[in-house]
């Protein structure tokens, strides 16, 4: 959130950027110069916001969507080429600016419930309903990755197998002895690159593992 002095600074930055884009537009010969001079600063200012992630940069984007929907009405109205569907992707991105806006203003719910979430999926042994809601690209945050460890030859890959199938959940399987057996060496032999080697392809396996479509919010490590 901003504080005062910041919500000051952002509207003189505004301000002024604003009377420089109308000075300049209105001895170029600009249309719409007053509406089209907005423009400018407030994308400044609301990239500014948003790559300091202060929520306050949706009143910007918001203001900003507005006037574009304006222009392209005023534009619609006097019959420009193309208007129309200029006209709707404002709309549309307006829209997307209010919507855009109620997600970060009810950021600590949205929040909640995804912690929620993440504790049905994660710690209920049957409840995966929401599992198929969550986009691809993001159930990684709602994994839970159970790593076994252990001595030699005690049975980890035996018991990590049976849980798999209990759980129906995907193995990253123990890389080290597949990589000493290719190789043909043992734990003593191997070298910096080795080990190199070792930790880049075990984590390239649980990526996998974890992206794989049989992953239902366990990961067996």
């Amino acid at each position: 959130m901003f504080t005062w002095w910041q919500g000051i600074l952002a509207v003189i930055a505004t301000i002024v950027i604003y009377l420089i884009v109308v000075f300049v537009s209105s001895h170029t010969g600009g249309v719409q110069v007053w509406l089209d001079g907005t423009l400018l600063p407030l994308g400044v200012v609301g990239q500014i916001l948003m790559t300091y992630g202060y929520r306050s940069q949706w009143v910007a984007w918001i203001i900003l969507d507005v006037i574009k929907v304006v222009i392209w009405f005023n534009q619609l109205s006097a019959g420009g080429p193309g208007a129309m569907s200029m006209f709707v992707l404002q709309v549309v991105m307006l829209a997307n600016g209010f919507y855009g806006a109620w997600v970060w203003f009810h950021k600590s719910s949205t929040m909640a419930v995804s912690d929620d979430l993440q504790s049905s999926i994660c710690t209920e042994e049957h409840n995966r309903k929401w599992w198929p809601l969550i986009n691809q690209s993001f159930r990684r945050e709602f994994t839970t990755i159970i790593l076994v460890v252990g001595s030699a030859s005690v049975g980890k890959t035996t018991l990590v197998t049976r849980l798999s199938k209990l759980y129906d959940a995907p193995i990253a399987v123990e890389y080290a002895r597949e990589f000493e057996e290719a190789c043909n060496v043992d734990d003593d032999e191997l070298a910096a690159f080795d080990y190199e080697r070792l930790i880049l392809s075990k984590f390239s396996q649980n990526e996998h593992a974890i992206a794989s479509h049989a992953n239902h919010g366990i990961v067996f490590s």
